[in-house]
């Protein structure tokens, strides 16, 4: 059984689902993106994967790691829509890249590059290194919150996020990745 106290008596569940959905859709829909890529169907998938969990809401909220039920079901809905859709490939141009119209071609392509780069080497990395990296340089989780929302011991979440740096380091910096800094694309030549 999961861990249940006073406040779980006395919270409806229908309440209690609502608290949950508010507390996690955000994580959620960071998590399903990181697979689709594409805002629109991220945000179907986010709902999908709460409709599922809200059928089976009276099981659900008594195991142990209801999160990580979410965060597993989201991610095998990722993954059966990417088998069948194979748009996926088509990647959005981030919202950061072209946000200052003052910025010059050069420095755009080059953001765009970086971003494409980034993108690629992320997808090559295994699901939890992947949803780890996520989290936590992207959405700004701490540890302590990654570890309880992926159900992972503290110590385990560290060392696969230092791993997958260090991965994401040498494949970025091995030489396919341009070493132009923003500075020398902004200099007059």
């Amino acid at each position: 059984m999961g861990k249940e106290n006073k406040k779980d008596f006395l919270m409806s569940p229908d309440t209690e689902f609502k608290n949950f959905f508010k507390e996690h859709q955000n994580t959620l829909f960071r998590i399903i993106f990181g697979y689709v890529r594409q805002t629109e169907a991220s945000e179907d998938l986010v709902v999908e994967a709460f409709i599922k969990i809200y059928e089976r809401w009276s099981r659900v909220r008594r195991m142990d790691n209801p999160t990580g039920y979410l965060v597993r079901s989201g991610i095998n809905l990722a993954k059966t829509y990417l088998k069948k859709d194979s748009r996926f490939q088509a990647l959005e141009i981030p919202e950061n890249v072209a946000s200052n119209p003052m910025d010059s071609p050069d420095k755009i392509f080059f953001l765009k590059k970086q971003n494409q780069d980034l993108e690629a080497e992320l997808l090559k990395l295994n699901e939890r290194e992947r949803n780890i990296i996520l989290l936590k340089d992207m959405s700004g989780y701490k540890f302590v919150d990654i570890a309880n929302h992926l159900g992972m011991k503290l110590s385990t979440v560290k060392s696969i996020y230092r791993r997958a740096k260090i991965k994401l380091a040498k494949s970025l910096y091995s030489g396919s990745f341009t070493h132009r800094t923003l500075e020398e694309i902004d200099e007059p030549r």
